[in-house]
């Protein structure tokens, strides 16, 4: 077969050329070598023939027997795509929405997207449908053609837009199809989608399913992604192995999980685990390593979106506040519970800035301020009680205002 295809390609058939290039590239029949491939490649190419066209781009981007050259391969790309080329109509796409070797341009990336995607090339479609993201219909129409071939990411979108814009059965069907494929993203959403249908106030009477059904199947997805080690999922499955929601309690096991995703940083995990060795809830009591988890925590302000989670690492600075003050696994030291209850203060804990309203009222490790006090009891008064009774006792707050504030936390006047 490879002496046949070298004697065709000699003599300048194409399609022969393009074969023997796909055989020295893959060592079919012959040796493995990326500079006959490309030399091959680059005949065929050189006669007009896309798909050689599109070869030759590939190799020279990856620079598989040839320099790597992105200008060159962008060139050998336009040819194929101009011939109509599905993958190299994709790849023109691309290369245009990153302003990759050719200039950034959405409209043209489009353009590409959709000669593409007409062809059904699965994911141009998905392309399209991400070119349009205030277009919820739009997006729809795409992600679906993209998603019944099979595109994982594009059955995964679809789930996420149908959840929000469309239907919630219509999601689950979506989501599930991406998380069959072992798309551990979709396998963490579909966990969400089934924990949220689970919460009578937030079922949808359109969706089948008792709240147990959900709970179990929240727990059950989850699992699957945790498995392949998404931190996420990891993380919410402990909180359900803690509290047995949809799966059997175990907190050691709450504890072990929990323990993976704190050693990656992530500041929600280390302030929980901090709380099971502080309570010996799954691991044996241990105030010293709490102390240490809550540190990291209070110091860390990981979060899964890459940003600083504020609530567990004000949480933390709050709680180191307290075991400094109480010397509960470290030596008591008022002035470094000071230090962290500041820290908390400053980030907006409503409890850290009552609690050092109260210290600079009663003189209480800081000399004795008023006019401390009242600050601190003036940033905490929209999220506590305490500090709006403080404020009204010392009448520096209105009828309206305090009405109003009653009013948004539930509390009726008497």
């Amino acid at each position: 077969m490879f002496q046949h295809t070298l004697e065709a390609a000699n003599q300048g058939n194409a399609e022969e050329q393009l074969k023997l290039g796909d055989m020295y590239y893959e060592g079919i029949g012959v040796q493995k070598n990326y500079v006959e491939a490309a030399k091959w490649y680059r005949e065929a190419a050189e006669q007009g023939h896309a798909e050689a066209q599109w070869e030759l781009g590939c190799i020279c981007e990856r620079g598989d027997g040839v320099p790597k050259d992105e200008a060159e391969a962008a060139k050998w790309f336009r040819k194929a795509a101009d011939q109509g080329q599905a993958e190299a109509q994709l790849q023109m796409g691309l290369m245009h929405k990153r302003g990759y070797s050719v200039p950034k341009s959405n409209s043209e990336a489009i353009r590409w997207f959709r000669k593409a995607a007409e062809q059904g090339n699965a994911e141009a479609q998905l392309q399209m449908g991400l070119m349009y993201p205030l277009d919820s219909r739009g997006q729809y129409d795409w992600f679906r053609k993209a998603a019944e071939q099979g595109n994982v990411v594009a059955q995964r979108k679809l789930g996420q837009l149908c959840w929000i814009e469309f239907s919630r059965t219509e999601a689950l069907e979506w989501m599930k199809k991406a998380a069959e494929q072992g798309d551990d993203w979709a396998q963490y959403q579909l966990g969400y989608f089934h924990s949220s249908l689970s919460v009578l106030n937030f079922n949808d009477n359109r969706v089948d399913g008792s709240s147990e059904y959900h709970r179990a199947e929240a727990a059950k997805w989850l699992l699957q992604a945790a498995k392949q080690g998404f931190r996420r999922a990891q993380y919410k499955l402990a909180k359900k192995y803690s509290t047995g929601d949809g799966i059997p309690q175990d907190k050691t096991e709450a504890a072990r999980l929990l323990r993976e995703v704190a050693d990656q940083g992530f500041t929600c995990a280390q302030f929980d685990l901090a709380k099971m060795y502080r309570d010996g809830e799954g691991v044996s009591q241990n105030k010293a390593e709490a102390v240490t988890w809550f540190k990291k925590a209070a110091e860390e302000g990981k979060s899964f979106e890459t940003t600083i989670s504020i609530h567990p690492q004000v949480d933390a600075q709050f709680e180191l506040a307290k075991i400094y003050q109480t010397g509960e696994g470290v030596p008591q030291d008022t002035e470094e519970s000071l230090r962290w209850l500041l820290r908390a203060a400053e980030q907006g804990s409503p409890h850290a800035q009552v609690k050092l309203g109260r210290r600079y009222q009663n003189g209480d490790g800081v000399p004795q301020d008023e006019n401390k006090a009242v600050f601190w009891y003036r940033k905490a008064k929209h999220h506590s009680n305490i500090a709006l009774v403080e404020l009204d006792r010392r009448g520096l707050i209105g009828e309206h205002e305090k009405l109003l504030q009653m009013r948004l936390r539930g509390i009726k006047k008497t």
